[in-house]
């Protein structure tokens, strides 16, 4: 939130000190679809799915030829991820009135679905390089939040033994069943950054983009195809 905070009051003394505005159709509204993929630092997953198709979509201003204000609302996708592995624990335990080692083994699911949104606020710098083609760099914060959503079961068995000073005699083995699911939110703010080349007909534009989405230590690069309405 002090990164968005800091970026709207640099915003604010860009737009109180341009002299040169826009002629006409300063606003804009642009929507966006494409393709989402998330480089993720996820550990101990056998499986992923880190790639959707998504959309934007952002209004602006622009403050004179070269530079704009811009605000929007991103899908920033879902990612699944997947886990199964065999597990073995040993401990000591107090069973039937006598000390006794308890060994747990038991096959280990977990799944996970993570569904992530984002609400931006930066800068875009435009420079034309032919009479209809422009090129957009854009720079600014986003504050973003990830629901995640998941499932666990451990199914295995218990094994009881008694140690007598020198073994373990078996005593018995009964089957062991868990199931859970867990439900959570995070938010923050990061930074986002990317490039466009649009073609432009004077009301509408067409253009190809692509930016980069931090959040915490992970990346979504969202690759699309947009259309501007500019009045």
């Amino acid at each position: 939130m002090r990164r968005i905070t800091l970026l709207s009051l640099f915003i604010l003394a860009l737009a109180s000190g341009a002299n040169t505005y826009a002629s006409e159709k300063p606003f804009y509204a642009k929507a966006t679809l494409g393709y989402m993929s998330f480089d993720t630092r996820a550990r101990y997953t056998e499986s992923e799915d880190l790639n959707s198709t998504e959309y934007s979509f952002t209004l602006g201003y622009r403050i004179n030829d070269y530079l704009a204000v811009e605000g929007g609302v991103v899908n920033l996708g879902e990612v699944r991820q997947e886990y199964k592995g065999d597990e073995e624990f040993y401990y000591s335990d107090y069973y039937q009135g006598q000390d006794v080692n308890v060994v747990y083994n038991h096959t280990y699911e977990w799944n996970s679905k993570t569904d992530y949104k984002s609400y931006s606020l930066g800068l875009a710098l435009t420079q034309k390089f032919q009479q209809n083609f422009n090129a957009v760099v854009r720079l600014g914060v986003h504050q973003w939040c990830a629901n995640r959503s998941g499932q666990a079961q451990r199914i295995g068995t218990l094994s009881y033994y008694e140690n007598d000073g020198i073994y373990d005699v078996y005593i018995m083995s009964e089957p062991y069943e868990i199931s859970y699911s867990t439900d959570s939110s995070t938010d923050g703010s990061d930074l986002y950054y990317g490039a466009e080349i649009s073609w432009s007909t004077g009301t509408w534009d067409i253009g190809l983009e692509h930016t980069i989405y931090e959040v915490e230590e992970e990346k979504a690069d969202f690759t699309a195809l947009g259309v501007t309405y500019n009045f």
